[in-house]
């Protein structure tokens, strides 16, 4: 019975961070328009591939070293460059006039799943969550026993796989209505958010360096 606590518990506390606008959104919105709807479980794959390693190193000691200063900073500042690289490519791809039928080969990252796990690598909060408020359900979890702690991670990426295959069926369902310039104002959309993202976690970074301090909570998982 606690252990189906925990689920539902990371299932719900899951889909609170999920619905977060963040860059994994603007990348499922993005690819989906792209690819179609396959493109948004093949992200959340690449995002959930790189939590159960997360889950996995956490268990065996490096929340630690997840709540350090140095690992916020070079997340911050390499992986806000990485968005920016991404939100680059994306005006790119959409000022040479795409149609959405050949524009599944397109784009700076051309794999969905290693597109998922790379964006998630780089939102630095997305470590400070799983360093406070995901260790805390994960000691919750792992004193319950491996079950709880297996049901605990499944419950969590449950979340992801429903909230962005809502997402995905959406913008999929409504692809017809993408054709010119609609489209390539729904590219540059994405692109501005996650440019905007990529240049808030920078100057976090970088503001965190000065201070020699980094943040105790996330503002956001994904």
């Amino acid at each position: 019975m606690k252990a189906l606590a925990i689920f539902w518990g990371a299932l719900v506390t899951g889909l609170s961070g999920a619905m977060m606008p963040g860059p994994v959104l603007a990348l499922v919105v993005s690819e989906t328009g792209r690819r179609g709807f396959r493109a948004s479980p093949e992200i959340v794959s690449g995002h959930a591939a790189l939590e159960l390693v997360l889950v996995v190193a956490m268990v065996v000691g490096l929340r630690r070293y997840l709540q350090s200063l140095a690992a916020f900073v070079a997340l911050g500042l390499v992986g806000g460059a990485m968005l920016l690289w991404m939100a680059w490519g994306m005006v790119g791809f959409g000022l040479s006039g795409p149609e959405i039928e050949t524009a599944a080969a397109a784009g700076p990252i051309r794999n969905a799943f290693l597109a998922g796990a790379l964006v998630s690598l780089a939102n630095p909060y997305w470590s400070v969550w799983w360093a406070t408020v995901g260790a805390n359900f994960l000691q919750r979890a792992a004193a319950a026993g491996t079950v709880a702690t297996g049901l605990f991670f499944v419950g969590h990426i449950s979340s992801d796989y429903l909230w962005y295959a809502v997402v995905g069926w959406i913008v999929a369902a409504n692809k017809r209505l993408l054709v010119g310039s609609a489209y390539q104002w729904l590219l540059f959309s994405c692109a501005a958010l996650i440019g905007a993202m990529g240049i808030y976690f920078i100057v976090s970074g970088a503001r965190a360096l000065i201070r020699r301090r980094a943040p105790l909570v996330a503002e956001a998982e994904g």
